[in-house]
Order: structure tokens, then sequence, then C-alpha cells
């Protein structure tokens, strides 16, 4: 996998409070080499293969999230829509459909629009794998999605969550080009997110491969 959407850690203190992680999603992609085209405002596709194109949505004030784009079908994911508005509006903007809600995990700066999402895409399935706002499926590792051509498969990654779910995607139809993989808090570019809910040992299990 050559191209990780995930983000960096930063923390905030104040004096006479103990520093508190905070987390946001970077804009940018880790890939051998840099995606291009990836950046803030305007939002810009990035293309992962000729029929496969990721863009960054900024989300509240300072997290991303991810509009996964089947361009033949013009069938359309969104990972962690905290912003429902801002996603929705991106989607019909290039005349997208939105088919499915990809939930890494259930705090609120990654899930807390997807109640938001269902009410204004009624339709829409909402994916997660532990309890989230307006779920429709839950899922475990090795599942398999589908958006448009695309392929999802589930890939458990506790320690932040316990059920947090990282989503690898790929295009079927170019089965040798890189895909994508979606990390939400459980890989970072400079490090991981927070063990709230797991620890330390459980990272390399959930990192290697399945």
């Amino acid at each position: 996998i050559r191209n990780v959407f995930t983000g960096i850690i930063h923390t905030y203190g104040s004096p006479g409070r103990a520093p508190t992680d905070r987390t946001h999603t970077e804009a940018g992609a880790l890939r051998l080499p840099t995606l291009a085209g990836c950046g803030r405002m305007p939002y810009i596709p990035c293309s992962i293969t000729e029929a496969f194109t990721v863009t960054p949505l900024e989300a509240l004030s300072d997290n991303y999230m991810y509009l996964i784009v089947d361009e033949a079908t013009k069938e359309a994911a969104v990972v962690d829509p905290a912003d429902a508005s801002t996603a929705t509006e991106a989607a019909a903007a290039r005349g997208l459909t939105l088919k499915m809600v990809l939930t890494t995990h259930h705090h609120f700066d990654h899930a807390g629009g997807n109640a938001d999402m269902k009410r204004l895409v009624p339709d829409i399935e909402v994916v997660a794998g532990e309890d989230v706002q307006a779920l429709t499926r839950r899922v475990a590792d090795g599942d398999k999605l589908r958006v448009g051509n695309l392929s999802v498969t589930c890939v458990h990654t506790p320690a932040h969550t316990n059920g947090h779910i990282s989503y690898l995607v790929s295009d079927h139809r170019a089965p040798d080009a890189a895909g994508a993989i979606f990390t939400g808090d459980a890989l970072f570019v400079g490090g991981c997110g927070r063990f709230f809910e797991g620890g330390p040992e459980q990272v390399p299990e959930a990192s290697a491969p399945k």
C-alpha cells in the first residue's frame, strides 16, 4: 500500500492544566512519491488510479474527512464525516451519489456527523466496527464492502479504541495499482493515536500483514 491517509498528533496545554492530546487527520497522504494535488481549499481530488480518487475535506477546526470516489460510476463513500454539510455539499458539487459512511471509531470528531449524514442522505449506509451514531452495519476484521467498482476491506486496528477500523480501498479494475488505507486515529505520519481503550501490545498485531 503506497497511500496512507492518516494524521499527526497535536498536544495542547495551558498553565495549570496537564497537556491533552488532540488529533487531526492531515490533508496530505503518505505516498512514495508524495501524492500530488492534495491540499486545502479548494478541494482537489488525489488520483490513486485513473478511476479512483480521494478528496480531503476539512472538518471542525483541526480534522479532515475523505471523499472516496469511483469516477466511473460516480458512487462515493466518505470517511469520518464529522461535518456532514461540508461532505454532502462537496459530493453534490461533483455530481456524486453518496453510498456509504466509513467510520473509523466512535469519538465525536470522527463519528459526530453520522446522524446528520443519515438525515441529509437517508439511504446512506453507516459502517463502523463499534457503536456509533446512526449505525446501520457493524463490521469486523476482514469484512468486504463495495463502493461502485472499488473494493473496501475492513482492518481491525485497536488500541485507540477497542473497535477501531481502518479501511483499505483498492480498484479491482487495476489489481496491480497501489491502494489507499484510511487509518483514522490508529496510525499517524509521526506515530499513532493515544491508547484510550487498549495498549501498545495491540499495535504490532494490528499492523501485521493479514
